[in-house]
C-alpha cells in the first residue's frame, strides 16, 4: 500500500484522482478503467477469483467493507502503477476481483506481521496517513494469520466459513430447480436486485455466487430457513411459474438444513 498521501496532503487524496510517483516524479492523472465496467457483474471476473487460502466468506463480509471504509479516500479506483486501488463493487464485479488481488499481493503468508497492507495501515509505517483502529487492525491481522495457518498446514485453519445452508445441498437441490424454472430469464440480468447464473459447474465460483446471493438476501442462516425465497417461488412472483412438486420438496429440505 504505497500511495503516499502525505506528499499532497490527505485532502487531495480525497478529491482528485492524482497518481503520485514514489520515485519523486511529477504527479500524473490517470483516467483508469471504466467505472461502469468495473462495477458491473461479470461472470469471467467472478470465475477467475480464487480466494484460497483466504476465507472467502469472511473477506466478503468483513475485510472488503473494511478496505472500502478505511482506504478508498486515498486509494481511488483510478490509481494505477504500484498503487492499491479500492473498488466499492460487490462480489461478481471485476472491481471487486481487482481489489482482492491487490490485497493478496500485499500479504506475506510466511510472516503475517510483515504484510505490506498490515504494516502500513495498521502498524509501524508512520508515512501512511491513515491508521486502522485497534479492533480493525486485529481483524485484519487475524484474517491474514488464518490464511498463513492454512498454508502452513495448521489443523485449526478455516479455509472457508462453515455453512449452515450448505453449498453442496444448494448444488444438488436448489440450482437444478433454478435452471428448470428458467429463473435466469429475469434474474440473469439482475431483475429485482437478484443476479444468478444458469447451469454453473459444481464447485465453481459461479455457483458459489448464486448460493451466496440467495442465502444473504433471502435466508436467515442463523436459523436454517429461507421462507422469503420459498414464498417467492411458491407464489410465482410476476411472470414466473410457481415452484411446486418435487422441486419444492427439495428446496425445503435444503432450507431446513437437511442437506
Amino acid at each position: 500500500m504505497s500511495f503516499w498521501c502525505l506528499l499532497l496532503g490527505l485532502a487531495a487524496c480525497e478529491s482528485d484522482p492524482v497518481i503520485l510517483d514514489p520515485n519523486g516524479a511529477a504527479p500524473r492523472v490517470d483516467a483508469g478503467p471504466s467505472a461502469d465496467a468495473a462495477l458491473t457483474p461479470d461472470a469471467a471476473c467472478l470465475e477467475e477469483t480464487v480466494f484460497g487460502p483466504f476465507d472467502g466468506a469472511q473477506y466478503d463480509r468483513l475485510i472488503h467493507p473494511l478496505l472500502i471504509g478505511a482506504c478508498e479516500g486515498c486509494h481511488l479506483p483510478t490509481a494505477r502503477g504500484d498503487f492499491y486501488a479500492i473498488w466499492p463493487g460487490a462480489q461478481g464485479t471485476c472491481g471487486y476481483a481487482d481489489t482482492f488481488e491487490a490485497f493478496r499481493a500485499r500479504v506475506d503468508l510466511q510472516n503475517p506481521a510483515a504484510s505490506v497492507i498490515y504494516r502500513e495501515a495498521a502498524s509501524s509505517d508512520e508515512r501512511h496517513p491513515v491508521k486502522l483502529d485497534g479492533p480493525q487492525a486485529e481483524l485484519l491481522f487475524a484474517f491474514i494469520s488464518n490464511a498463513a495457518g492454512c498454508v502452513a498446514g495448521d489443523p485449526g485453519c478455516r479455509p472457508e466459513t462453515p455453512e449452515v445452508l450448505t453449498l453442496d445441498g444448494f448444488t444438488a437441490l436448489v440450482q437444478p430447480a433454478l435452471d428448470r424454472y428458467n429463473c435466469t430469464l429475469c434474474h440473469g440480468t439482475g431483475a429485482g436486485g437478484l443476479t444468478i447464473y444458469r447451469e454453473p459447474e459444481a464447485g465453481s465460483n459461479l455457483i458459489r455466487y448464486n448460493h451466496q446471493n440467495i442465502v444473504e438476501n433471502y435466508c436467515d442462516a442463523s436459523v436454517p430457513q429461507c421462507d422469503r425465497f420459498i414464498n417467492y417461488g411458491i407464489n410465482g412472483h410476476e411472470a414466473s411459474t410457481p415452484l411446486a412438486g418435487e422441486d419444492l420438496v427439495r428446496v425445503r429440505r435444503w432450507a431446513a438444513g437437511d442437506e
